[in-house]
């Protein structure tokens, strides 16, 4: 369960680990082979393991671009999705915002 600082926000850990959670989620909604097959290229792609990719969202955004194309768009507002709904922030904003975007307006929620 996540743990939440004094001001209401999440502890940079738990927002990690609900991050990858969220992340196996939206991915594994594409199947579950599907995941592994991701996370591998994206390894292969830029050196980036599933455990570095909360602190590093642009190279992760910029690995699905280089493996998807155009369907990265598609793959990213799955994750979105699943990343809203762990971590509180409606849907209707998590499915029209970029995912970079609605992951750095989260990331300020556990600043606060």
């Amino acid at each position: 369960m996540p743990q939440f600082k004094n001001g209401g926000g999440f502890e940079v850990g738990a927002f990690k680990q609900l991050l990858l959670q969220a992340l196996d989620s939206g991915l594994a909604s594409l199947g579950e082979h599907v995941r592994q097959v991701i996370y591998f290229h994206v390894e292969k792609t830029c050196g980036l393991k599933r455990e570095q990719i909360p602190d590093n969202m642009d190279q992760f955004h910029n690995a699905l671009v280089a493996i998807l194309g155009e369907g990265s768009h598609v793959v990213e507002r799955l994750i979105a999705r699943h990343v809203g709904q762990s971590m509180g922030l409606p849907l209707d904003k998590c499915e029209t915002m970029p995912l970079l975007d609605c992951v750095t307006q989260l990331k300020r929620k556990t600043q606060q």
